[in-house]
């Protein structure tokens, strides 16, 4: 089922804008056979209070990062 979904056009898309979330500085996503299966939102807990973070499952790798406000 990956194979199918490695090759599709909106796949690619996904994965682009997940590397774009991480600006031009961040590590390129993009890469044959790779398939982005899943994201989401948890909580980290800290001393002082809960963290937002962003989750990005892919076929070989996972992702993680702050959650950033543009103005803030």
């Amino acid at each position: 089922m990956t194979d199918q979904l490695a090759s599709t056009k909106e796949n690619l898309q996904r994965i682009l804008a997940v590397q774009s979330c991480f600006g031009p500085n961040g590590m390129r996503l993009k890469k044959p056979g790779r398939v982005l299966v899943g994201e989401g939102h948890l909580m980290k807990l800290c001393r002082h209070r809960p963290q937002p973070r962003v989750f990005f499952l892919l076929s070989d790798i996972l992702v993680y990062g702050s959650i950033l406000v543009l103005g803030r």
